[in-house]
């Protein structure tokens, strides 16, 4: 079994843009891990389309991540071919590097819908779940890290999140910087004709310009 700590950053990268290397970075650096494991998902269990296929979003993260030795890239739920569940995932990964030495990232606006995830209440049995924050659910993130201390949470009709604070102690709340970048804003700005420079690194920007002129 792996001695490294790491970090676990999934999502359907759509495309994948600064924000979520930021995000990476500050956890790794905060954390004080080894790196992040960046893994795409194949079939997203709660969207209904993407704009670019699962071969496209997982080239894209390794065009974005390559050069970075923090960083890492997981083709373990593109190549299974079906829906992506976090549970198989993290089950597969625990036993590379132990329920102790893994992060799992999400966002503080991914708590409300923690009780909606596939066998939700086992995740905390495989990585530390990582909160970081989000612009539009901000406060919902400080309300959450101020029950987090306390080991109480005072909505308890959210059995989820009441689940989180009930193991605070596989939980932890850090505060990365809130970019105002989201997958949609690109895939907007893309189909309006607008330029992507700036918002996802460089050869993302010259491969998603050159898709969307061809298409």
């Amino acid at each position: 079994m792996s001695s490294d700590k790491v970090a676990v950053l999934g999502g359907t990268f759509d495309p994948i843009h600064i924000g979520h290397l930021i995000i990476a970075q500050s956890v790794v650096e905060k954390l004080d891990l080894t790196k992040c494991i960046f893994i795409p998902v194949n079939i997203p269990p709660h969207k209904d389309d993407t704009m670019l296929t699962s071969d496209e979003r997982l080239k894209l993260v390794r065009m974005a991540t390559e050069g970075d030795e923090r960083f890492e890239v997981s083709d373990v739920e593109v190549v299974k071919n079906g829906v992506s569940y976090t549970y198989d995932t993290l089950n597969e990964l625990e036993v590379v590097y132990g329920r102790d030495n893994m992060f799992f990232i999400v966002g503080s606006d991914v708590l409300y819908e923690f009780k909606d995830w596939h066998r939700y209440n086992e995740l905390l049995k495989l990585a530390i779940i990582v909160v970081v924050p989000r612009r539009k659910t901000f406060v919902l993130f400080q309300k959450f890290s101020r029950s987090i201390d306390r080991g109480r949470w005072r909505h308890d009709k959210d059995e989820g999140l009441l689940h989180l604070v009930e193991n605070k102690n596989r939980v932890v709340c850090v505060r990365t910087p809130i970019i105002e970048i989201s997958s949609t804003m690109i895939r907007n700005r893309l189909r309006s004709g607008l330029t992507i420079k700036y918002l996802v690194p460089e050869k993302v920007e010259r491969y998603l310009s050159e898709r969307i002129v061809s298409a």
